[in-house]
């Protein structure tokens, strides 16, 4: 049974082999053999299946509350379910996380077709969490009406900002870490690994969404590489009034397009 968390505010393994086994990049630790990069307080890794739970309550813990409606608070493995679902189990070889002495400290997933992303939530989640808060009667205590409409309006306000976008930036990712284990470089690793998958899965560009009132995460993805797109307006099941929002893009290069283009340059 997963923990319920706390819908408050939201809240922005050492040893490797010998030297000759690891090499430094960036100020950390890189472990080939392993594929994991070390910080003094975590290692990055690919996620793993005894990491789901850990990677879902996590997830939900450090939501925006205005995301989660009232009603679904006792239900945090639907809420869950809803947020995690297709990362954990559709495309687990984009999930990544950060594992230090206490467990799961971090955690970025994504997709690298949003639209296959948006196709499999549609065909797979949406509909079991209707039967399921129907069968329950948590259905009837929401205001069903009001969430598909909002839900409706969210998604209608996405698609229209992500427009144009399918070719171009077709990648997206979330990222998330826990508010012990910030400020230590565990957020910049974790998206570094994404993107380079990303990259070398072959999507020309990736996208995230950031709350436009959010200043440090609007900081961290500029300080990633990634700019401002565009703007838009969400609706949030948990909040009346609009959420202001912004895009932000990176364009991806993989590393069989960089030896490409060494090779044309020496040639």
């Amino acid at each position: 049974m997963m923990e319920k968390p706390d819908f408050g505010a939201p809240k922005v393994g050492r040893g490797t082999r010998n030297a000759a086994e690891r090499r430094a990049v960036g100020g950390t630790l890189h472990d080939p053999k392993a594929g994991a990069t070390a910080t003094p307080t975590a290692l990055t890794r690919s996620c793993r299946r005894t990491d789901r739970e850990s990677v879902r309550g996590l997830a939900v813990r450090l939501a925006d509350p205005r995301a989660i409606p009232a009603c679904l608070r006792d239900h945090p493995e639907w809420v869950a379910d809803g947020m995690t679902r297709y990362y954990t189990d559709a495309e687990p070889e984009s999930c990544f996380v950060a594992a230090g002495d206490s467990g799961v400290v971090g955690y970025v997933f994504g997709a690298v077709s949003t639209a296959r992303r948006d196709r499999w939530v549609a065909a797979r989640v949406l509909p079991g969490l209707v039967l399921r808060g129907l069968a329950t009667g948590a259905g009837f205590r929401c205001p069903l009406g009001q969430m598909l409409r909002a839900g409706l309006r969210g998604w209608r306000r996405a698609s229209a900002a992500k427009r144009g976008l399918r070719r171009s930036h077709p990648a997206h990712l979330h990222v998330g870490v826990c508010e012990g284990a910030r400020g230590r470089g565990v957020g910049r690793l974790l998206v570094s690994r994404f993107v380079e998958h990303a990259a070398n899965a072959g999507a020309p560009g990736i996208h995230a969404s950031v709350i436009a009132s959010n200043g440090p995460a609007r900081r961290f993805f500029e300080q990633q590489g990634f700019h401002e797109l565009r703007r838009y307006a969400a609706a949030f099941p948990g909040s009346p009034d609009p959420v202001p929002m912004i895009l932000f893009g990176r364009r991806l290069t993989s590393k069989q397009d960089e030896r490409a283009g060494r090779t044309g340059a020496l040639g």
